[in-house]
């Protein structure tokens, strides 16, 4: 009775120990995510599984000496069903060292007057399905887009 015991204490601490580290996520040239499912379940604390993508967001950071600039945190608790652990999911920019300003506000970095060439590809590609655009309309408008900078 005693081994198990014993096995099942050695168990239960080896096992944080071989927890998976969060992974970094490149988005966009300068914007990077850090994601992090906590397996300790009904056990883990949600400050822990906040601390751990950033901690290895600031690590990352320091590793390619650079300062991170939060963009957002997006936290999920612990679910009512089998497999679903708590999660977290950290973006962020790299910023030169002295150019940080600040954190960063999603909305502002994304150009609403000028959409994203997949966008327009996608939404022009639509409206030729649709039979609103000719064949020779299409093509010429997807060149336009194509030829932006």
């Amino acid at each position: 009775m005693k081994r198990i015991l014993l096995l099942l204490a050695g168990a239960v601490l080896v096992a944080p120990a071989l927890a998976k580290d969060p992974e970094v996520i490149q988005l966009s040239a300068d914007t990077y995510m850090v994601t992090y499912q906590n397996h300790a379940g009904i056990f883990a604390r949600d400050t822990t599984t906040k601390k751990k993508v950033i901690e290895t967001a600031s690590r990352f950071a320091e590793s390619k000496g650079m300062v991170l600039q939060p963009i957002s945190m997006d936290f999920r608790d612990v679910g009512n069903g089998p497999a679903q652990w708590p999660s977290a999911d950290y973006t962020f920019r790299l910023v030169p060292k002295g150019q940080e300003s600040g954190a960063v506000d999603p909305a502002a970095t994304s150009t609403s007057s000028n959409p994203d060439m997949y966008t327009e590809l996608l939404r022009l590609d639509d409206l030729h399905k649709k039979g609103i655009l000719t064949d020779a309309e299409f093509a010429g408008q997807k060149a336009k887009i194509l030829a932006r900078p």
